[in-house]
């Protein structure tokens, strides 16, 4: 599968690790590709749409 992980999008995007859950948390910015559904051990996986997302909401803060 291709794709981002989340360590990739932190370093891509500027986001923190935490900023990363917490927004796939409450359904800002969820990873496309592989979502966790809360589960422990499931990476996230980011497509380059959700990258350009996730730089959007880092720029409005």
């Amino acid at each position: 599968m291709e794709g981002f992980t989340a360590q990739q999008a932190t370093r891509l995007t500027g986001c923190t690790p935490h900023q990363l859950r917490y927004w796939d948390k409450v359904g800002l910015v969820e990873p496309s590709l592989q979502q966790t559904g809360g589960r422990p051990g499931r990476r996230r996986m980011y497509s380059f749409r959700d990258l350009v997302a996730l730089r959007v909401v880092k720029s409005l803060l």
